[in-house]
């Protein structure tokens, strides 16, 4: 039985698959048997139940898994399984392996393949179990941990740019442009830490609504990649999860290409290299839009994670098939927080 710990609201009449429930824990159960004694999580299986070498970007698959199991309800508010939900220990390790990490300059994802995914990821993952940790203490150490992951992203966003990429993030914190993707992440984890009571200055969060905008391809009714680019079913559904999530007054161009999510999702590979990533950004995009949206798109998107789901409660390597997508771990959580999505347990995807 799942403990909801967070104040949501009702799931609603919208259509979810008869087992997700079951799917949900058993993804749980898996994903607790593969971190280490350290906290960490990897993006592979661990070998024959022991910690091989660790890789480079544990940091951000640690924060996906810490979101997965948050946004089942277990909260680190204890160190003990009694009172934070079965996986509280769990949680609880992995936001100290990640709160302990954090550099002095902030920069923690300096020390992955691609920082900016990692400091997101990082400060959106502290920033949700913020808010559900009781003690004093830790809370005084996570404040500042927080402050200092925000300083970098704001930072980051503040670097010289041509007009049109302005607002966005991209791989590396110097970079001088921006792409949808890094943007999509280190926009929610500002939105995150500012509802965790965080300073994040304002005028950083409209910048990165409107970069998402100028993303916005009206004659296609999609979000590219970049602007000017090519509209994608990836892109399309980070862009309208951001301008829902970003702005107070949902602005014209999320509804109108959220109503295009059903017809992006009748190709045979509409996520390409990148399925499990796709998946997550589509149904939360569809939770925000209109029930037809969520019918269409996401329930079906919902029926195909349980059906691919294996024994042991994890997603397959391979799967889907032709995935550029890093290993059993990765996958798994990726698709736990596609289906925890009818939950609305993650205050950020609140709207």
């Amino acid at each position: 039985m799942l403990v909801l710990l967070f104040a949501v609201p009702a799931r609603g009449d919208r259509p979810v698959p008869p087992k997700l429930d079951d799917a949900v824990e058993r993804a749980l159960a898996y994903l607790a048997k593969q971190q280490r004694d350290d906290g960490w999580f990897d993006h592979q299986q661990r070998p024959e139940g022991k910690d091989g070498d660790q890789s480079r970007n544990r940091r951000a698959i640690t924060g996906l898994t810490t979101l997965a199991f948050l946004s089942a309800g277990h909260t680190p508010d204890s160190r003990s399984a009694r009172d934070a939900g079965r996986y509280g220990p769990v949680v609880g390790k992995a936001l100290d392996a990640m709160v302990n990490a954090v550099p002095e300059d902030g920069y923690i994802g300096k020390l992955d393949e691609k920082p900016m995914y990692t400091q997101a990821i990082v400060t959106l993952a502290v920033a949700q179990a913020y808010g559900v940790e009781p003690r004093a203490d830790r809370r005084l150490k996570t404040h500042a941990v927080l402050t200092k992951l925000v300083e970098v992203i704001v930072a980051a966003q503040a670097v010289k740019k041509e007009p049109a990429f302005a607002g966005g993030w991209r791989y590396n914190r110097d970079a001088p442009d921006s792409d949808l993707s890094l943007s999509g992440w280190n926009a929610l984890a500002l939105r995150a830490a500012q509802d965790a009571g965080i300073k994040v200055p304002p005028t950083a969060i409209k910048a990165a609504a409107d970069f998402v905008a100028r993303c916005y391809q009206k004659e296609q009714r999609g979000f590219a990649y970049q602007p000017g680019g090519a509209v994608q079913a990836g892109t399309t559904s980070t862009g309208v999860l951001c301008l829902y999530l970003l702005d107070q007054n949902v602005r014209p161009e999320a509804a109108d290409a959220a109503g295009t999510l059903p017809s992006r999702m009748k190709g045979e590979k509409p996520f390409g290299e990148y399925p499990c990533y796709g998946m997550f950004y589509l149904t939360q995009a569809a939770a925000q839009a209109s029930d037809d949206v969520w019918t269409s798109a996401a329930k079906p998107i919902l029926d195909k994670l349980v059906k691919a789901q294996e024994g042991d409660g994890g997603w397959p390597a391979n799967w889907p098939a032709e995935s550029s997508e890093p290993g059993r771990v990765y996958r798994t959580a990726m698709a736990t927080l596609a289906l925890t999505v009818p939950y609305r347990v993650l205050p950020i995807y609140q709207r």
